[in-house]
């Protein structure tokens, strides 16, 4: 069998498809895979990425060989803080998104903390920014005189509703 970290999608019909190291192949940019003997690996799950080490060639045969860095799911980086990715299968850093103005993340290590925009956590009441990409609540108060709710559009909040001062309303007298 093809060790984890590789797989071997040759069809069964032909033997020698499957009688040597080289038949395994280590798997691509974006992927990994757990387990011996599969004929496919598998994608990194969304909110990571694993860079091209390696990557979709024949099996050298070594037990901590080329397919070492792409043999376990926590091969597959998880982007950074102020970071997300809803999409599976990434291969750069780079496809991890800031999250928008007017949020923030602070964690920088748990994917399920950062595979949707909906885990920056929106700036909260009386409160904006406008950066992207924020790692720590960096979050402004109003200008005194000025509010701004927690959810002004009255359903779940949104980054948008808190990414400018412009966002902050006049109160009213009295």
């Amino acid at each position: 069998d093809c060790p984890a970290g590789t797989s071997n999608n040759h069809d069964n019909t032909n033997e020698n498809n499957h009688d040597a190291a080289a038949d395994c192949t280590t798997c691509n940019n974006g992927e990994y895979q757990n387990q011996a003997g599969q004929t496919s690996c598998k994608d990194c799950d969304a909110g990571t990425y694993r860079g091209t080490t390696n990557d979709n060639q024949p099996w050298d045969g070594n037990a901590n060989g080329n397919n070492d860095g792409m043999n376990n799911v926590n091969d597959c980086t998880v982007c950074g803080a102020g970071k997300y990715s809803e999409q599976t299968g990434q291969i750069l850093e780079t496809t991890c998104l800031d999250c928008p103005a007017g949020s923030y993340l602070v964690d920088s290590s748990t994917i399920t903390l950062h595979n949707q925009v909906s885990d920056c956590t929106i700036c909260g009441e009386g409160k904006y920014n406008i950066q992207t990409g924020q790692t720590s609540d960096t979050c402004l108060n109003c200008p005194q005189g000025k509010y701004l709710e927690a959810n002004p559009s009255g359903g779940d909040s949104l980054a948008i509703e808190h990414d400018a001062e412009a966002d902050c309303k006049i109160c009213s007298p009295g």
